[in-house]
């Protein structure tokens, strides 16, 4: 049987959140394939990211390959996307089975067949065996197995049973990066010309912060050095990509891994080929591990810093403090890489002297570049729940999936705290940081200058809506002190 996979695009949701200037082949999709086609299944990929939708394109898409299965692999917000995606397919053809997998249907897999009818199953949790034994049961080739599956029956929606992790992942094919179209993806933190390639190597976050939902388990498992070798030389040899992006959630959590993975990539001279960047906690980090990593060819590195206070930190669960960030920032920027941190504005119990905190504290560290997000509760979460709560001083605005962006939206502010004043709190973070010399230029290795003329619209509007904008934030004197706001930290910087 003919199968599908699609990336859906930011078609109703576009409006709702600011991307950056470079894309990334969906490796999970990759996964997918590669592993459906080992097994003998005829596999193509269709990412609807790389340009403006037209459903009269798509439509001739799904009239030429007529697939007999569609899987598509969606994020909160891309998923009334998807669905409308979903839709378009069952207009053409209502024989093809449609199944949605990704984050969103991995949190909420019963509910998001309930809201999105235009799907036939749902896909949770690592989705290549699960999704290839749907296959062979559609096909007739085989029984149904329900592990991992949640599906329509005798007009019910059921969910199976968890599918256990797979144990051994260097048993997964190297990614299908064949089936896209490689000329649309960029790297990132550069202005030169080139392709960027993701590669896993491992599985999985130990972690369990209020934000993350953990859709690759809490158990991590790795890939074997020589899996990783290979692949990388695979990569290379076949495609000549500029940039690796390790998309681990933790890249870090093995320094002895990582020090012997960076080893190899100097033996085998793949840094000479490549450059690599990555993301990673501040607490796993040291001067040794980031020194090996530069010999590698590794450019950036990202951190997950959150918060500059500490009380914020610990309600946050994230198991780090504002000491350990300054440190490993300060580590890496030794060692010669660059650094990248990302913090999160809103988070649960944080108030206006909590999210000055953060901002004067992200100033403060030589990074070189930051991003401020605002915070999203994504289903499956902690603060999901919280927020559905009303604890944490939480406020739940909306439970439109299109506006879960992380930049732009609406979905969640805090008590005594209106989403403008928090969206202000936001456009101060970051004309605050790049406005300093040292960074100003820096901004545009991230995202496109209309991306910044939207955003900059968009905030114009949060400062000219309707009644004014509070004292204690204004345009004019966002910078100022008073009774109801701490003083920002002094900046080294």
């Amino acid at each position: 049987m003919n199968v599908l996979l699609i990336q859906p695009p930011a078609y109703l949701s576009k409006s709702r959140e600011l991307g950056q200037k470079q894309l990334s082949t969906n490796i999970g999709l990759a996964y997918i394939a590669s592993y459906i086609r080992e097994k003998g299944t005829e596999v193509s990929i269709h990412d609807a990211t790389i340009r403006k939708f037209d459903p009269s394109v798509f439509r001739e898409i799904i009239r030429e390959r007529r697939p007999g299965i569609v899987g598509i692999s969606a994020f909160t917000t891309q998923i009334a996307d998807a669905s409308y995606l979903a839709g378009l397919i069952k207009s053409i053809d209502s024989r093809i089975t449609t199944v949605i997998g990704g984050a969103h249907a991995s949190a909420i897999p019963e509910q998001t067949l309930e809201e999105f009818g235009a799907f036939d199953y749902a896909v949770f949790g690592e989705g290549e065996e699960t999704f290839y034994r749907l296959i062979l049961y559609l096909s007739g080739k085989g029984v149904f197995d329900d592990k991992g599956l949640c599906y329509r029956a005798d007009g019910h929606i059921r969910k199976g049973s968890n599918r256990p992790l797979i144990e051994n992942i260097d048993s997964i094919p190297m990614p299908a990066f064949d089936l896209f179209t490689l000329a649309h993806y960029k790297p990132q933190y550069s202005h030169n010309r080139g392709l960027s390639l993701p590669i896993l190597t491992s599985r999985g976050c130990p972690y369990g912060c209020t934000f993350c939902s953990g859709p690759l388990g809490r158990r991590i498992r790795f890939h074997s050095v020589e899996r990783i070798i290979g692949e990388l030389k695979a990569d290379i040899a076949v495609y000549h990509p500029q940039q690796i992006l390790v998309a681990d959630d933790t890249f870090t959590v093995n320094k002895a891994k990582v020090i012997d993975l960076c080893d190899r990539i100097v033996r085998e001279g793949i840094h000479r080929e490549v450059e690599f960047i990555c993301e990673t906690r501040v607490d796993l980090v040291d001067r040794e591990i980031f020194e090996s990593m530069k010999r590698a060819g590794f450019r950036s590195v990202s951190f997950g810093i959150e918060s500059g206070d500490a009380y914020i930190l610990d309600k946050a669960l994230k198991k780090i403090t504002p000491a350990q960030a300054r440190s490993a920032v300060a580590a890496a920027k030794q060692a010669g890489l660059e650094a990248d941190g990302n913090f999160i504005l809103g988070l649960p119990y944080d108030n206006k002297e909590s999210i000055m905190k953060t901002i004067g504290f992200a100033c403060s560290l030589p990074l070189d570049y930051a991003s401020f997000f605002l915070l999203v509760p994504y289903p499956g979460t902690e603060a999901a729940r919280m927020a559905e709560n009303d604890e944490g001083g939480l406020v739940l605005l909306s439970k439109d999936w299109t506006r879960y962006g992380k930049q732009t939206g609406g979905v969640l502010t805090l008590s005594g705290m209106s989403y403008d004043r928090l969206k202000a709190y936001q456009l101060y973070a970051y004309l605050r940081f790049y406005l300093h010399p040292r960074r100003f230029f820096n901004i545009l290795k991230r995202v496109t200058p209309l991306t910044i003329v939207l955003f900059a619209l968009q905030m114009v509007k949060t400062f000219f809506r309707k009644g004014p904008a509070p004292p204690s934030i204004r345009a004019s004197n966002i910078s100022s002190t008073n009774s109801q706001d701490r003083p920002c930290p002094p900046s080294s910087s």
